[in-house]
């Protein structure tokens, strides 16, 4: 473990809001749900939890409100093992927050207030280069402004670190990002986001993630859901299965494979391995009800590895 490769996430950080319901809200209706809950939530925090419950030692860069909520998320950050040094408080505007409903069948629907995400800017990154200096491997999404993912990307490359980019929520993205990207991780929303091809076979999907490496994309990983994960590099297009667990709550499921992936790579798992860890923390993290409450720990991990088997 002394050998680890350090993790530094930069991205968002939220207040989630979460409500399980018999089915997604109708415009204009009132629906009863039930098993509310407050836990911490956004994208990067929850990538950074979901390595640091594995066992990796993981920095994230951020920032949050003065207020209640973004106190509370602070701490629990610090006991899941978060290192928060460079986790900044804005006195003028509130931590991000995310109301989600769960349905039945365990997806979801999300709605975002950034908040304090809007303040994390390349100044800010300035500010913590110490701590983003220090780790190896660099995980970014896009809930935080574009033009700060796209100098963290150009920065991180540029001193050989791995950049790991969920382009999450969908969005267009430049070629400006994509060459400093050493690894994507796109479910298929986003591929045709940024690809402009609707992927609905394995010709098209060939061809979707052709088209990010053709923009410098180093590594292609397709998020399929309940399907697991095509890798693309530039040759075959490979597929990973997932696992076969009882679905509860897709919430954060995502986050929870980029923050897999990073722990395994950073332990210097090859990378097919890699991958297959990523699914299974994935897989579960679906298992219970919110987003870093449901992440796994590194015990769980070990023990679902003996007993769970890979979907068909």
């Amino acid at each position: 473990m002394n050998s680890q490769q350090s993790i530094c996430v930069i991205g968002s950080v939220n207040a989630d809001i979460s409500i399980r319901v018999p089915r997604f809200v109708r415009p204009g209706e009132t629906l009863k749900g039930r098993d509310f809950q407050f836990s911490p939530g956004g994208k990067g925090a929850n990538q950074a939890v979901a390595a640091a419950r594995l066992g990796a030692r993981v920095c994230l860069l951020g920032r949050i409100g003065t207020d209640p909520f973004g106190e509370d998320i602070a701490h629990r950050l610090a006991q899941c093992g978060v290192n928060c040094a460079g986790l900044e408080r804005d006195a003028t505007l509130s931590t991000g927050s995310a109301v989600i409903q769960v349905e039945e069948g365990g997806q979801n629907a999300i709605c975002i207030a950034a908040g304090a995400n809007d303040t994390v800017t390349p100044d800010y990154l300035h500010r913590v280069k110490r701590l983003l200096d220090e780790a190896s491997i660099v995980l970014l999404q896009l809930e935080i402004p574009m033009d700060t993912v796209i100098w963290a990307a150009e920065y991180c490359a540029g001193q050989g670190k791995l950049v790991m980019l969920d382009p999450a929520p969908a969005a267009p993205l430049s070629e400006e990002l994509l060459r400093h990207v050493g690894i994507i991780t796109p479910n298929e929303t986003e591929l045709r986001e940024i690809t402009g091809i609707e992927v609905s076979d394995a010709a098209s999907r060939r061809q979707a993630c052709r088209a990010l490496l053709t923009l410098g994309v180093k590594t292609v990983i397709n998020k399929a859901g309940a399907d697991g994960v095509y890798v693309y590099t530039g040759d075959e297009l490979m597929h990973y299965p997932t696992y076969d667990v009882p679905v509860v709550d897709t919430t954060a499921a995502g986050d929870s494979f980029n923050g897999g992936l990073a722990y395994a790579l950073a332990c210097g798992m090859p990378f097919a391995q890699a991958v297959d860890e990523a699914n299974l923390v994935a897989s579960l993290s679906t298992t219970g009800f919110g987003a870093q409450s449901a992440m796994p720990t590194r015990l769980q991990l070990e023990q679902a590895r003996q007993t769970l088997r890979r979907k068909a």
